[in-house]
């Protein structure tokens, strides 16, 4: 029979959901005011702009944290503004491949560098280098637990 919860484990997840859901409701205000996306857009966005060459729709729903259906919502509201594109794949009929366009490519560079600073100012600015780097060990450790990877070994 697995143990129970530790009060230092709730403690810990409680933290953790807290913050997480102050950082994306602020975060998602701030791109609002910034931009007049909302940060699934900017996240979306930001994403392709990561992979010149595009993502399938799946891998892109699977990075953002969304259904298929929502981003093929979004993606549709983005083609319709020109920031994204759809291709399909000439050898799979389901395949769907998404790809910033340069209205979009110029939309996320004009956003990036105020999101980042806010970014700093709200959360990293709080840390210290040697701080953020364990944070970064931490929370790549967590995404991978959560999705049944590998957990990497942990240093004490």
């Amino acid at each position: 029979m697995p143990e129970s919860i530790t009060s230092t484990e709730l403690a810990a997840y409680a933290a953790l959901k807290r913050a997480i859901v102050s950082v994306r409701l602020n975060l998602g205000n701030q791109i609002q005011r910034l931009g007049g996306i909302s940060l699934v857009q900017f996240e979306i966005l930001f994403m392709l702009e990561q992979s010149p060459e595009g993502l399938r729709m799946h891998e892109l729903a699977e990075a953002v944290g969304v259904t298929r259906s929502g981003l093929t919502y979004q993606i549709g509201q983005m083609e319709q503004a020109g920031w994204v594109q759809r291709i399909g794949s000439p050898t799979n009929a389901r395949a769907v491949t998404a790809i910033l366009t340069d209205v979009g490519r110029e939309r996320v560079a004009r956003l990036q560098e105020q999101h980042l600073e806010f970014v700093r100012e709200r959360a990293f600015g709080l840390l210290s280098e040697e701080e953020l780097a364990m944070m970064t060990s931490i929370f790549q450790r967590i995404a991978a637990g959560a999705s049944g990877e590998a957990p990497a070994a942990i240093v004490r």
